[in-house]
């Protein structure tokens, strides 16, 4: 992401009364859309602006648009560095001309208290702001306060706050850039906040409520503190209403956001509309619930659909339940192709490297997918944790999502490698998990454990669909009494019925009673086909893989899903180091990738190989690809037998000689 910087020269001037003298300059006034002829020099043209080239000419501006010019199609550029103080809007009036700072810093400061304060009470549909950096302080300001306007109906662009904002006022919404976006023609694009903004409600580093329009190609630098609700990076909560859009794109965090709930690195909320190609790299602290690396809770309501799409969290994800990497709560709508990499950490329930909890309080089913997405972050929770998703309600779609961080749970049921908890009370609902992957350490202090998914509630109804499905996770259990399982594990799911397709568990587990089930413990009625290796209700140490070979299943995956040519050296490499046993393994663990042809890891690690050796070209068949490996390894050992019998002969050799 490219910003445009702002070339900034810095001179404070000294405010004054406007004089008798100077007011003596003002020739002439007209009302409304009329142009105000004042003691600015230029004609208000695009190609001839008016020119702003002091402290009293922006403070003339101001005033003239809070009281009855707005100024409509004419043009103001900034001529040099000014300073002025604001004070509380009394008018709810709107600039609709068009602003161009000219690089230059506004210094603001003010001693208000109450009200509104900002530049602009509200800047038009037509009119736009640009090229300009605030600095200074605003602090002690009323409920809604901002740098450029309280409300944005237009076009903001190329705009840097280095102004700290500090409000106290109950229910307050305030941003570094606008206070308020509310209209589909207000775009906020290519602007920096630096500084720190704090109050009590709808708090951002951009804007505290966006609830129509769009923000792009933006980015966060400074602390976002929140007393109570509602705090992110770009976009403090309620991203659009019930009846509108709004989008957030190319977005970036990189400061730590603070709050109660509805905590996120880029937005508090997403009640409707997208999130996308954006990235968190600040860190998150909830001291209540709703927590996420892009969004803290609420994705979507019972009646609207959001999306989040290709979005990042590099940091440290912190709440007391529902924690994602992601989101903290997905009600309705979708993620996908998202990655977490950060640690994710809840002291209660619901916490997951994509997101907390899905679906809670919907009574009907919903649509909710998570698609594509991978979790690279370590994972701790007092309970209910997965890889994915934390906690599930009336139904999931899951599909092509892999698990790589370790999860930990201490206390409450539920640790999986995707699903740490379901509970569905619909018996029309439908889980479905396909072509997911897990490998990440599974380790729980009170059992209720599973390479996939970890528990199962007692009253769960609907259907379990798991197809093309693998764990690779280790899974431990330190306490006496609990249940594990290396695939999944649940309770007395008498009424669900569970159908898997092509699943496999390859891991050992580790456990302190007696309670061990490779396959898992459920109560229900489980659909099995021959191309699943889970042995039901057996011990199974599993297989122990060389990290080559773990990291040789992961590049498979990350090809797959991304095309990612980066992984090349750990396929080669991991193709090379396999094992006999690793071989046999990897060819009996059925995997369909994007080519339906490749069946198992093995041929797919094959066939992706010679791809990437040749720059994009299949130059041999799947069946000349295992033939030639096979070879290969047999070259290599014939190899090793000649080496070693040639040195062993050396030694005789010599020895003979010196005797």
């Amino acid at each position: 992401m490219k910003q445009k910087k702002h070339i900034l020269r810095k001179v404070i001037l000294t405010i004054a009364p406007m004089t008798t003298m100077a007011a003596a300059l003002l020739i002439g006034f007209r009302n409304n859309n009329a142009v105000s002829v004042e003691a600015l020099s230029g004609s208000g043209t695009e190609n001839d602006p008016f020119l702003i080239s002091s402290s009293e000419d922006l403070r003339e501006v101001m005033s003239n648009v809070d009281t009855s010019n707005d100024y409509a199609g004419k043009y103001l550029l900034v001529k040099k560095d000014l300073s002025v103080e604001l004070s509380a809007t009394t008018n709810a009036k709107t600039f609709r001309g068009h602003l161009d700072g000219g690089g230059f810093t506004i210094t603001l400061s003010t001693s208000a208290t109450t009200g509104a304060v900002s530049m602009f009470n509200c800047v038009g549909s037509v009119g736009s702001v640009s090229n300009i950096a605030f600095e200074g302080s605003l602090s002690g300001v009323g409920s809604m306060s901002s740098t450029v306007c309280v409300y944005n109906y237009g076009s903001i662009s190329n705009v840097t706050n280095n102004c700290d904002i500090n409000s106290t006022a109950e229910n307050g919404i305030i941003g570094g850039i606008a206070a308020s976006e509310i209209a589909t023609t207000a775009n906020i694009e290519n602007c920096v906040n630096n500084a720190t903004i704090s109050g009590t409600t709808y708090v951002g580093g951009i804007v505290g409520n966006l609830r129509v329009g769009s923000i792009s190609d933006s980015t966060n630098n400074g602390e976002v503190i929140s007393s109570s609700t509602n705090s992110g990076g770009i976009v403090g909560g309620q991203v659009a209403n019930s009846a509108n859009n709004a989008t957030i794109t190319n977005c970036t965090n990189n400061s730590s956001i603070h709050g109660t709930q509805y905590v996120g690195g880029i937005a508090g909320n997403l009640i409707v509309g997208s999130i996308s190609d954006s990235t968190n790299n600040g860190e998150v602290i909830s001291s209540s619930t709703n927590s996420g690396g892009i969004v803290g809770g609420q994705v979507a309501n019972s009646a609207n659909n959001a999306t989040i799409t290709n979005c990042t969290n590099n940091s440290s994800i912190h709440g007391t339940q529902y924690v994602g990497g992601i989101a903290g709560n997905l009600i309705v709508g979708s993620i996908s192709d998202s990655t977490n990499s950060g640690e994710i950490s809840s002291d209660s329930t619901s916490c997951a490297g994509i997101v907390g909890i899905v679906g809670k309080d919907q009574s009907t089913i919903s649509n909710v997918t998570i698609t594509n997405c991978i979790n690279e972050g370590n994972i701790t929770s007092q309970g209910q944790a997965g890889g994915i998703a934390g906690g599930v309600y009336p139904q999931l779609t899951c599909t092509g999502c892999s698990n790589y961080g370790n999860i930990t749970v201490f206390s409450n049921k539920g640790a999986g490698g995707i699903i740490g908890y379901i509970q569905s009370n619909n018996k029309d609902a439908t889980f479905s998990i396909t072509k997911c992957y897990s490998d990440g350490i599974i380790t729980t202090d009170n059992g209720w454990a599973g390479g996939i998914f970890g528990y199962l509630s007692s009253t769960s109804l609907g259907t379990m669909n798991l197809t093309d499905v693998l764990s690779a996770s280790k899974v431990v259990d330190n306490s006496a009494t609990g249940r594990v399982g290396g695939f999944m594990v649940g309770q007395n799911g008498t009424n669900a019925e569970f159908n898997l397709e092509k699943c496999q568990q390859i891991a050992s587990i580790s456990f302190s009673g007696s309670n061990y089930f490779s396959s898992g413990y459920v109560f229900g009625n489980i659909n099995k086909n021959t191309d699943s290796n889970l042995a039901e209700n057996d011990k199974d140490d599993g297989l122990a893989l060389s990290n080559s070979t773990i990291k040789l299943i992961r590049a498979v995956r990350k090809f797959d899903c991304a095309y990612d040519t980066t992984i090349a050296n750990d396929i080669l490499t991991g193709i090379n180091k396999l094992r006999d046993d690793e071989i046999s393994a990897l060819d009996l663990i059925v995997y369909y990738g994007k080519n339906n042809n490749l069946d198992t890891y093995y041929r797919s690690a094959l066939y992706i190989n010679n791809y990437l050796q040749n720059n994009g070209s299949i130059t041999l068949s799947l069946n000349n690809m295992v033939q030639l490996h096979a070879e290969s390894s047999l070259t290599t050992i014939l190899a090793i037998f000649i080496t070693v019998g040639a040195l062993a002969s050396f030694i005789i050799i010599k020895k003979r000689k010196s005797i």
